[in-house]
């Protein structure tokens, strides 16, 4: 059995394993077809933001005065990262679901873009 834990605005999963996942599908609805995810620390981050997307030759329409960033990940999956509004929109035509676009995200090269996660636990020695 996995934990939740909720602290609004977020949500917290500890414990999961390969079996919860069915168990958890129950939770997230399944009728969505858009995800919407919120960002932090989007503050005149615009310009890196383009231009680290750039630099990984994926074409976009980026919007210096809305802050917006649009392009399509390779499984065709649309994009759309406000940073004035600092958030990021994920939607598939055909795909459904929490999860399911989670998936969708991941599998079209999403987290190579996204990054590692950050490291939360343990602070960094001085030096390192």
């Amino acid at each position: 059995m996995f934990d939740i834990r909720l602290t609004t605005p977020d949500l917290e999963l500890r414990h999961l394993r390969e079996a919860d996942l069915g168990s958890l599908a129950a939770i997230f609805p399944e009728d969505v077809d858009t995800l919407v995810i919120p960002l932090l620390n989007t503050d005149n981050a615009f310009t890196d933001l383009r231009d680290a997307i750039e630099n990984r030759e994926i074409e976009m329409e980026a919007d210096e005065t809305a802050e917006t960033v649009q392009f399509q990940l390779v499984n065709g999956m649309n994009v759309k990262i406000d940073m004035k509004r600092g958030r990021m929109i994920l939607k598939k035509a055909g795909v459904a679901g929490a999860l399911s676009l989670i998936e969708t995200f991941s599998d079209g090269g999403g987290a190579e873009i996204a990054g590692p996660t950050p490291k939360l636990i343990g602070k960094a020695k001085p030096g390192e």
